[in-house]
């Protein structure tokens, strides 16, 4: 029997959660799921202007992309 994939959701490392977001939102139509504000253990469902992001998911569709900050991967 072939097992068959269904979804995937690549992890991209990106040098700006924000700005990716926006990209992602603004230009090509994708919806805010969720974010993680650097150095907190806590999911928001919109950004704040205030806040630095270490960590997001967005989809489209059935098409789904997760962000994380380069330096917050380097951590690990």
């Amino acid at each position: 029997m072939e097992t068959k994939m269904k979804k995937l959701t690549p992890d991209l490392m990106v040098a700006d959660v924000t700005e990716s977001i926006r990209f992602y939102v603004d230009i090509l139509g994708f919806s805010l799921d969720l974010v993680v504000p650097e150095n907190e253990r806590i999911i928001e469902e919109e950004l704040q202007a205030d806040r630095k992001y270490a960590y997001a998911a967005v989809h489209r569709d059935e098409a789904f992309v997760m962000f994380m900050r380069q330096d917050e991967y380097r951590k690990g």
